[in-house]
């Protein structure tokens, strides 16, 4: 026991008894919490993060990727829409129908940079949530839009509002994940698009049925 815990009354904790007071005040010294697996061997903490590892993998990365399906599938359903008699009910020209499809493009590039500037700002469970339910109420008003001009303005919105996901989701995995392991999460994610277009075609047929 060191003079001080004799002072003060304290006995020393098992912690204390088990690593010695040198590795607690060395710890304090620095302005870390001391090392809770510093008993364990390197085979058990191998372990311990391989578990930890995998339940991250079942909490985070399932939702993203739904996440980046549904993004997905609201900027590429008009391609259905068009088949399903879009282009006629709006009495858009081709020209007007390819623009509506490029402003999107537009709005994404140039406001992706501030995303990455709110990011910054904004806490990941802020932001996502946030362009989740602005989107949301973007692509709903666009069933609501009866010419081009409010089909290209829904569209340039929608690349607003989209802008921020990959970015955003790909820093939320890096606060999760270490270099070594963000890799392949990433992918896993980005891979959702394919999903997403393998039945996209599907849903639009069924929705197309709901007359």
């Amino acid at each position: 026991m060191s003079p001080a815990d004799s002072d003060s009354g304290r006995s020393p904790s098992d912690d204390e008894k088990r690593f010695g007071a040198s590795h607690f005040e060395a710890a304090a010294h620095e302005g870390l919490p001391p090392d809770p697996d510093a008993h364990l061997s390197e085979a058990e903490r191998a372990a311990l993060d391989k578990a930890l590892l995998r339940r991250l993998d079942w909490k985070l990365i399932p939702w993203l990727c739904f996440l980046y399906l549904c993004s997905f599938l609201d900027r590429t359903n008009i391609g259905n829409a068009k088949i399903d008699g879009l282009q006629t009910d709006l009495k858009m020209t081709n020209g007007q129908y390819n623009a509506s499809l490029t402003i999107f493009f537009v709005s994404y590039a140039c406001f992706e940079p501030l995303t990455n500037v709110l990011l910054k700002r904004l806490r990941p469970s802020i932001f996502l949530p946030a362009i989740m339910i602005a989107w949301g109420i973007v692509m709903t008003t666009m069933g609501l839009v009866h010419n081009f001009q409010g089909l290209a303005t829904a569209r340039f919105f929608l690349g607003l509002t989209e802008a921020g996901l990959f970015p955003g989701v790909n820093y939320y995995l890096s606060c999760w994940y270490k270099r070594s392991e963000f890799g392949i999460r990433a992918a896993i994610f980005f891979s959702a698009a394919a999903v997403a277009g393998s039945f996209g075609g599907l849903l639009a047929a069924a929705i197309a049925k709901m007359r």
